[in-house]
């Protein structure tokens, strides 16, 4: 039901498609198809190289600087040489490339084949439409865009019964469990959860947000086919969050075995959090989300219906900036959340161009077929050759089989003769013949070859000549599909020549670990008992407490106890394992067994030694994900270096200093 995607699959799969954001001033307009760079003599454009750099910089919600510019162009350069090498190596032309590439130019070329009237009051519906999210229930009974009339008539009697029944009191949910045809009906049971404007097909949301709360709209056509929808809620709209996560994945396939160390583990990662270990260096270690785990699991801005529910309801549910959730279940496995942003809707005026550009490319804006051939007629220049078609239809013979009709043609000699082209490319009588030959029935009317038949066949050539030139026509498909693309190869050559081969090689994994053992030091460790006061006094009392010999917490509970009698409450006790790196002031002490005193500007000090212990190599086992991250990073940086010596990459100064100009820099 959902267009698309939610972002979190996105986000799991596939890079993200978020809309260009440009925050930096472009007072300049650039010519975008010229040179940026070449990469083994292949060009660079600048047109390219802009695109994703405003979309990186959109996501990460920073503004334009020439640093980050500078920073970006290094990756980006990095990032091309990786693609050089994936061509290269043939993995653009494998089966399976060519499959998922195909899938994702289709599911990119539908909303260019469209016709839209964007107009102001349509804008402005969506945006009220945006201030309201509702929670709906559906039942769906599939039919065909192109079902026969009678068909047609017999569904909508089935869904006109079923909201009969639900009216006169039946249990909705019930009703949606057995006899609605959404795959997702049986687990629940049509609901829908909540959604907000262009999250749903607009005839679809039209009635979700035209029929009252409690009430059953009428049934409603869509592509999928006839709908009743119940809406249960409506609420003002959450606005939009921003949120990092650490996920561990849950695959349908898994055993209940598999299932319960991915509960243990996120937990395990969950108590690290809460004992303070850094954020970005758990997600990189453990996250299984690949699209994210290097950038701290940072996803985009997003609001109710774009992500799967209880991902976004424990989202919402936050309110401290940095606050960090206990693990939660989703679909795709256990997530653990963090809360980097919230913030209310934008007025109409701030959301009008975003607006705009989405109702501009969704199902709500399209108009009947006929505008729309009419459209790719005109702009693609089609000239139609008159009346050949007409004496074609007219003949007699052309009534029966197609052997018949094929015979007709070969009889008039029309086989190679033109029947129309567009912008100069030609469609002949034999491709017509071919097209009907594949295509439809056996038996043919003269009106459907001069009428019906052809029209099918003029917009299957209008629409396959404009999909073939969307590139040509479009610079954010152009853009998006090459960013597609090249992520595709990219995973494949990366999972090859760096994530795989630093999990698999475990000789090489131990003699990075050994060369590079310095990096892996536990640094020297103290384990003490650390008292403050603020007055050589206090401090006095304190040592003589320490030098009792107690335990830590006896020696602190009878400190507590005399101190309070005196009214001293500014002091402090602590214990455990320090890090020598932590504070200066263990230089000025002997490190070993004993007690010492030291003072500071502010305070004094009392220091009970209990063991020192010097700086050593940790285990490799004990550190396995850090050095196999390290690892990779290492694998990555001389492959990069090799890949810059086979494939030179040139500059083109005078653009980037365009570039530089446009920003003002």
């Amino acid at each position: 039901m959902r267009l698309g995607s939610t972002l979190l699959s996105l986000s799991i799969f596939f890079s993200s498609c978020a809309s260009i954001s440009n925050t930096g001033t472009q007072s300049k307009k650039l010519d975008t198809e010229s040179e940026l760079m070449t990469v083994g003599g292949e060009k660079v454009t600048k047109g390219e190289f802009l695109y994703m750099y405003q979309k990186n910089q959109s996501i990460k919600d920073s503004v334009l600087t020439k640093a980050s510019l500078d920073e970006y162009i290094e990756l980006f350069t990095k990032f091309k040489l990786k693609i050089k090498a994936a061509e290269e190596l043939g993995y653009d032309t494998t089966n399976v490339f060519l499959t998922e590439f195909k899938t994702y130019e289709e599911q990119l070329a539908e909303p260019y084949l469209s016709i839209s009237s964007i107009t102001d009051s349509l804008a402005k519906e969506t945006y009220q439409r945006t201030l309201k999210e509702v929670n709906a229930s559906h039942i769906l009974l599939k039919l065909s865009p192109h079902a026969s009339s009678m068909d047609t008539q017999n569904v909508l009697k089935k869904i006109e019964e079923l909201r009969e029944r639900a009216l006169n009191g039946e249990d909705f949910d019930t009703l949606a469990e057995i006899y609605s045809e959404d795959p997702s009906a049986k687990q629940n049971k049509g609901n829908l959860g909540y959604f907000t404007a262009m999250k749903m097909v607009y005839p679809f949301e039209t009635a979700a947000y035209n029929t009252a709360e409690g009430e059953i709209s009428k049934p409603v056509r869509t592509k999928f086919g006839y709908h009743i929808i119940k809406v249960n809620d409506k609420r003002p709209a959450r606005g939009r969050v921003k949120a990092s996560h650490i996920m561990i994945r849950t695959p349908e396939h898994l055993k209940e075995g598999e299932l319960a160390l991915a509960y243990d583990k996120i937990y395990q990662i969950y108590n690290l959090l809460e004992s303070g270990d850094d954020w970005n260096e758990l997600c990189e270690l453990f996250s299984e989300d690949r699209g994210t785990k290097n950038r701290g699991g940072e996803l985009p801005w997003f609001g109710s219906g774009e992500m799967v529910e209880e991902f976004e309801n424990e989202a919402f549910r936050m309110t401290e900036v940095g606050q960090i959730s206990e693990p939660i279940k989703s679909k795709y496995g256990w997530h653990i959340l963090k809360l980097d942003g919230k913030k209310e809707l934008p007025s109409y005026e701030e959301m009008e161009s975003k607006i705009m550009a989405n109702v501009r490319h969704a199902s709500r804006a399209k108009v009947n077929e006929k505008i729309l051939v009419d459209k790719l007629a005109k702009d693609n220049n089609l000239r139609e050759e008159e009346n050949k078609l007409t004496v074609l239809a007219s003949d007699e013979n052309t009534r029966g089989s197609f052997e018949a009709l094929s015979n007709s043609v070969q009889n008039q000699q029309l086989l190679a003769a033109s029947l129309f082209s567009i912008n100069g490319e030609v469609s002949t009588y034999q491709d017509y013949l071919d097209y009907l030959k594949n295509n439809k029935a056996s038996g043919f009317s003269q009106k459907k070859i001069a009428t019906e038949y052809y029209e099918d066949f003029l917009k299957e050539k209008l629409f396959s000549y404009e999909k073939s030139h969307l590139s040509d026509k479009h610079e954010d498909y152009k853009y998006l599909l090459q960013e597609y693309h090249d992520g595709i190869l990219l995973f494949s050559l990366m999972e090859e020549k760096v994530w795989n081969k630093a999990l698999k090689d475990t000789v090489g994994l131990e003699s990075f670990y050994q060369t590079n053992a310095d990096k892996y030091q536990t640094g020297e460790i103290v384990n003490a008992e650390v008292y403050t006061a603020t007055d050589s006094l206090t401090l006095e009392k304190i040592k003589a407490q320490v030098e009792k010999g107690l335990a830590f917490d006896s020696t602190k509970a009878q400190l507590n106890e005399s101190l309070k009698n005196l009214s001293i409450t500014d002091w402090t006790a602590t214990s455990g394992s320090f890090a020598k790196s932590e504070a200066s002031w263990w230089d000025s002490i002997e490190l070993k067994e004993g007690i010492y005193q030291h003072a500071s500007s502010d305070r004094v000090y009392i220091i009970k030694i209990n063991e020192y212990s010097p700086s050593s190599v940790q285990a490799l086992d004990k550190i396995k994900g850090k050095v196999i991250v390290d690892y990779q990073n290492h694998l990555e940086k001389n492959w990069i270096e090799e890949l810059s010596n086979q494939y030179p990459v040139i500059i083109n100064h005078s653009s980037l200093n365009e570039i530089y100009s446009k920003y003002g820099f």
